[in-house]
């Protein structure tokens, strides 16, 4: 990438991370006003079209108010429905004196009710917070690193309104103050930018099923501001006028808006779903199974008990900082899909203590609000507040002295369990050491020096497997065989358990380890033995070993540890070996190219060594023929034998050269417009000595009219020729052989047919190749299998087509089709 590519990227990012800091600051600054906004002290629902009180939350402050009175008007703003106490209630201030008109047993009346504070507790405010940070710190992750990709700059515009959404819930809005209707409009621009933005990314990822969509992220802008501002206009033109009709037309506007939640996020649950039916590897599935089970988790509770019940009843089933909690699960999914399985291609370079202890602090914050959650509703919010300190300096307080924790835990480890303290860094080694190695010799004395160092063997050794025996290849201390036989029973074994054992000889046990084969290991004179295997589950060799003493009893770390390494160190031998046998391959490729060469040069200069004679022979051949007269029968006989011989040889030396020339890709064609009729004709009467000769009936057939094709009428003719051979030397019963002509479609259509042995089925799909023979008639029948190679090139070379029908003892028929040229192109 070049400099001027980098600087407008490097804009761009910086622009994008500074508006992610700009809505930050919104929300951080929007706290108080949701710890102020305030809230009535009763709750109502609706029923046959009026609104009915039907909870009171605070006695003191709801007055003479009760369960049952119908609710007519709050203030100066008449109650339709029940959403619109929530709406006129964000105008007043919490302890504010607000009349109440309502309707009790017939009886109109005005009542004045004290406002109480809409969240009784911090709860919701720190779910929120931990939620919307958490959605912040995942985007703005997402972002910086995969900034070009289409599909991360969806997710992280995606993940920021989400958190936007959750952290600028609706506070108290004061009279004029700016400040409150900047933050409602960037809530209603933000939860139009969740549903549209999740959208777009599952049509982008994993891969692009809109591309005229990912090109043009304006029109997803166009409708995030169209929705977000529609829904803001009206919502706050409804607040200022205080008309019921204004609240009802902005309620209509935000219910729809929730049905077309419903669809946005729903749809895009099934694309990924279906993206999940149709990957290749399993990584690619389980990074899409976490962001799958992530948004289904995170979104079902807040849409199907929250957004529903509202749309259907006017009223929550569940309040919102419970769904809010649940929204936890998307980025811990998404966490989990970035640094295991790299989703959108992201490398996450970070210490794997850092990976723990960030995982393990956002695990256990979530546990603690849950349970702090579940208390509060037993106890109440009051409860939560006073609990939440309690349980966050715990956790603080854990969470600073754990690198002590550590540290200790280590010192300990070192000192009194070397082996499990050691067991990754040794491991490390080993593997470092088993992957450099260039050979097999190499990697087996890495793999015994590895194992000789943790364990405490006397003797130990590994073999390498070979058909029906194990040879030694590499040894510590004593070996009682250099080779053993191996049975049949014995390799069937190898593949079934990871590690064959002596029950004296561990201090433990487990299901993957055997303890039955007493008599392997009594042949193998070892009380420890670990298989090397392939991916395939082949036995590539084996590793055995015996302790010095009969008390040593091997504990489970070195066991691991040898699992560890012998599964290493049987890839790296896989490796080795495939290499081995990829090097031995190109050799005798190289080998085999140097000889066909070398056959084709010395076929070439033959050939063309020949071709001087015969062209002599025939030469001296046709000057004889004008000076014999027509009554010396016999010597015109001897004539014609020698012009027909002459005749073979050169098309024999033609086939060669032609051969040696389409091997080395230097083959030419002369093409013209040519009449197939005239080639086939030309063919026929330069082979009639060898059809005399062997006595064959031909029978040539054709329309009426011209045949023209666009060929080269040498190669069609010795391709053809090639094909009256193969018939009479393929025919040594009934001599038979058929040409036709015809024309179908734009094609003219020339078979050759013959009554003789036929081919067989298993030798159809090869009969083009070079050097093949049916190898049911070629001891009987002379040849190389040049012939027919050559008839496919020229074939192809004309554009054209070739298909073989045939019989076993009835023949076979050669159908070619070549393109027909029209009269116009012919005048061309």
């Amino acid at each position: 990438m070049n400099s001027d590519e980098v600087k407008p990227r490097t804009v761009r990012t910086a622009l994008a991370v500074g508006a992610d800091l700009v809505l930050l600051v919104i929300c951080l600054s929007h706290i108080p006003s949701v710890l102020s906004r305030p809230g009535a002290p009763f709750e109502v629902i609706s029923q046959h079209d009026t609104v009915v009180i039907t909870r009171i939350l605070d006695i003191g402050a709801a007055g003479e108010l009760r369960t049952g009175d119908l609710l007519l008007s709050l203030g100066d703003v008449r109650i339709a429905f029940p959403e619109m106490v929530e709406y006129a209630i964000d105008l007043f201030q919490i302890e504010t004196q607000v009349p109440l008109t309502v309707n009790r047993d017939g009886a109109i009346l005005r009542l004045d009710v004290s406002l109480i504070p809409y969240y009784a507790s911090s709860r919701f405010l720190i779910i929120s917070l931990f939620a919307g940070l958490a959605m912040f710190c995942i985007g703005l992750f997402v972002f910086v690193s995969r900034s070009e990709d289409p599909a991360a700059r969806a997710l992280h515009w995606t993940l920021i309104a989400f958190g936007v959404t959750i952290m600028t819930t609706w506070g108290a809005i004061a009279a004029g103050a700016f400040q409150t209707y900047v933050s409602r409009t960037v809530w209603f621009l933000a939860y139009a930018g969740v549903a549209t933005g999740f959208f777009f990314f599952t049509l982008t990822f994993p891969k692009s099923r809109a591309r005229w969509l990912s090109r043009r992220p304006g029109v997803v802008v166009g409708i995030v501001l169209g929705i977000g501002a529609s829904m803001s206009y009206t919502h706050l033109l409804a607040l200022h006028s205080g008309s019921t009709d204004d609240y009802l037309r902005f309620q209509t506007l935000f219910d729809l808006f929730h049905g077309s939640l419903f669809l946005f996020i729903g749809s895009g649950i099934v694309n990924i779903a279906r993206a999940v039916a149709t990957v290749a590897t399993v990584e690619e599935r389980q990074k899409l199974y976490w962001i799958v089970w992530g948004l289904c988790i995170g979104t079902a509770p807040y849409l199907l008990l929250h957004v529903l019940p509202q749309l259907l009843l006017s009223q929550y089933l569940l309040p919102e900082e419970f769904t809010t909690v649940f929204f936890l699960a998307i980025p811990f999914s998404f966490a989990i899909a970035l640094v295991k399985y790299r989703l959108l291609d992201v490398e996450v370079v970070i210490n794997r203590s850092i990976v723990y202890f960030v995982l393990t602090f956002f695990i256990l914050s979530a546990y603690v609000l849950v349970v702090l959650l579940l208390t509060s509703i037993i106890g109440g919010e009051e409860v939560f507040e006073h609990s939440f300190l309690a349980a966050g300096g715990a956790l603080l307080v854990s969470f600073a002295v754990y690198p002590l924790r550590t540290r200790l835990q280590r010192v300990v480890d070192e000192t009194l369990f070397s082996a499990k303290a050691n067991f990754r860094r040794l491991l490390t080694d080993a593997t470092e050491r088993l992957h450099r190695a260039l050979n097999p010799a190499e990697l087996f004395k890495s793999l015994i020096d590895s194992a000789h160092s943790i364990t405490r063997f006397e003797a130990i050794a590994v073999y390498s497997s070979e058909p029906g025996k194990l040879v030694l290849e590499e040894f510590r201390g004593s070996i009682l065989h250099r080779t053993l036989a191996l049975k049949k029973e014995h390799q069937s074994w190898f593949s079934v358990a990871t590690v064959f054992a002596a029950p004296e000889a561990l201090a433990f046990q487990r299901k993957d380890i055997d303890l039955s084969k007493a008599e392997l290991l009594k042949k193998l004179g070892c009380e420890v033995c670990v298989p090397l295997l392939s991916k395939s589950n082949e036995l590539l060799g084996v590793l055995v070993g015996r302790p010095g003493a009969s008390s040593v009893r091997f504990n489970e770390e070195e066991v691991d540890f040898l699992i560890a390494t012998c599964t290493q160190a049987a890839g790296g031998l896989e490796r080795l070996l495939l290499q081995e046998r990829m090097i031995i391959e190109h050799r005798e490729k190289k080998r085999f190219e140097e000889l066909s060469n070398l056959k084709t040069d010395f076929v070439s200069y033959v050939s063309h060594e020949l071709r001087t004679p015969i062209t002599s022979i025939k030469l001296y051949a046709d000057l004889l023929r004008p000076a014999l007269s027509s009554d010396n029968r016999k010597a015109l006989k001897y004539l014609r034998t020698i012009e027909g011989e002459t005749a073979r040889l050169n098309r024999m030396v033609s086939t060669i050269l032609d051969s040696a020339k389409i091997e080395s890709q230097a083959k030419e064609y002369l093409f013209s417009t040519i009449d197939l009729r005239d080639v086939c004709r030309r063919v026929l009467k330069s082979m009639s000595y060898q059809i005399d000769e062997h006595r064959f009936v031909v029978r040539f057939k054709s329309a009426r009219g011209r045949f023209p094709i666009r060929g080269d009428a040498e190669s069609l003719e010795l391709a053809f020729s090639n094909l009256v051979l193969n018939a009479i030397k393929y025919s040594p019963h009934e001599k038979y052989f058929g040409v036709s002509l015809s024309k179908k479609g734009g094609w003219v259509v020339c078979r050759f047919e013959d009554r003789g042995l036929g081919i067989s089925e298993d030798a159809l799909p090869h009969l083009f190749e070079k050097f093949y023979r049916d190898p049911s008639h070629h001891r009987q029948i002379q040849g190389v299998g040049l012939g027919l190679s050559l008839v496919k090139h020229v074939i192809d070379a004309h554009a054209g087509t070739i298909e073989v029908k045939s019989k076993i003892g009835r023949g076979s028929t050669f159908v070619m089709r070549f393109p027909l040229v029209h009269s116009s192109e012919r005048k061309g």
